[in-house]
């Protein structure tokens, strides 16, 4: 099941001054709050190819259906994403540039705003490739005319 914004909880639910951890999300009242998000856990363990029109859990969808929202949120909250790429069974590169090279190609975010508030994070060695290639593939990309 794809976990998208609507399905978030806010942090008007969260009443109390000690951490909480609701689900792939962490919060912390009073101070920069970090919301992380495992694509295995919440998205998919078997990432697909660049455009939806090419199948299911593809980086756009990725991108339009769950990172556009958070990412929405944390930077009007002033907090940060953390997004986890561990458990998934691997990524093409269609699926990590469409997802966050697009976030900037398609002028959603700019890259100010991606260093501040977004964090791709490999927790085993063996997705160390993948959170380089889209770090890349942010840092590279330029907003479409």
């Amino acid at each position: 099941m794809i976990q998208t914004l609507e399905s978030l909880p806010t942090l008007s639910n969260i009443q109390s001054a000690e951490p909480w951890f609701i689900g792939a999300f962490f919060y912390e009242r009073g101070r920069r709050m970090t919301t992380t998000y495992r694509i295995a856990d919440n998205f998919t363990e078997t990432p697909g190819g660049r455009f939806k029109a090419h199948g299911n859990f593809s980086g756009e969808e990725f991108r339009e259906e769950v990172l556009r929202g958070l990412l929405s949120r944390v930077i009007a909250d002033g907090d940060k994403l953390v997004v986890v790429l561990d458990g998934a069974a691997g990524y093409g590169s269609s699926f990590l540039e469409e997802a966050f090279g697009g976030l900037i190609r398609r002028r959603l975010f700019n890259h100010e705003q991606l260093k501040r508030h977004l964090e791709l994070k490999a927790e085993e060695p063996l997705y160390e490739m993948y959170r380089l290639s889209a770090n890349r593939y942010m840092e590279r990309a330029r907003p479409a005319n």
